[in-house]
């Protein structure tokens, strides 16, 4: 991942894995005078996921305020923004979601610790 993101002289380069989330429901496509052009089943919506890790340059600190929470979206869509390069580094590897107090506390369990 550093060795990508140096080649690509990136400030930020966010670590993302493949997903997919299979929609419950039958998904139609119509034209607008209502004609059905397409039916799909209960479809899977694939997309790339941030997974919560990143290299970063010194100057891309600068987009993050300081003494107050700030989410690294914020950050990305700044440099986005400002045409800074921003790259994405795909892996198969696992990770863990603990981007809420239920997802932590599963992974705390899952992996044997406990929350502080």
């Amino acid at each position: 991942m550093v060795a990508q993101h140096e080649r690509t002289r990136s400030v930020l380069t966010i670590a993302t894995r493949a997903h997919g989330v299979r929609l419950p429901y039958g998904v139609i496509s119509s034209t607008r005078a209502g004609r059905v052009r397409s039916w799909e089943e209960k479809p899977v919506i694939a997309s790339a996921v941030n997974i919560g890790c990143y290299v970063v340059e010194p100057r891309f600190l600068s987009l993050i305020p300081p003494r107050r929470a700030s989410g690294m979206d914020r950050a990305a869509r700044l440099a986005i923004s400002r045409g800074m390069r921003v790259g994405e580094y795909r892996t198969r590897g696992e990770f863990v979601d603990i981007g809420d107090a239920a997802s932590y506390e599963a992974a705390l369990r899952r992996h044997g610790g406990r929350a502080r």
